[in-house]
């Protein structure tokens, strides 16, 4: 996010909808950056570590973000294909209770709602 000393964030967020970051916390959307969303890079934990992530951000009423490259192997920051399913399976569980969104969807929700 910064060149140096100086941010380039006003600089190219024009074209973009929000953008992610890549620190692991969870945020309320009243209080979310758009253009530094926080993500918790996933590489290699267990299906029940997603769902207890889920859980945590369930209880708190916040923003989760999972950043991972792919699934089921062959890529650097990876989630193994049964983690993935069973994180998949314990979301559909949930319902309403869960939203799960892309992160345009996420970025364009946060505006609407504050006015942005």
């Amino acid at each position: 996010m910064m060149a140096g000393d100086s941010s380039y964030v006003k600089e190219v967020m024009r074209p973009f909808a929000g953008a992610r970051g890549v620190q692991g916390k969870l945020e309320t959307c009243d209080h979310v950056d758009p253009f530094n969303v926080g993500s918790f890079m996933i590489n290699g934990q267990s299906g029940e570590d997603l769902i207890a992530m889920v859980d945590r951000a369930m209880a708190k009423h916040a923003l989760l973000v999972f950043l991972f490259h792919g699934v089921g192997g062959e890529h650097t920051i990876n989630v193994s294909l049964d983690a993935h399913r069973k994180l998949l399976q314990y979301l559909k569980k949930q319902g309403d209770d869960v939203w799960v969104a892309t992160m345009v969807e996420l970025v364009s929700w946060v505006k609407k709602r504050r006015g942005l």
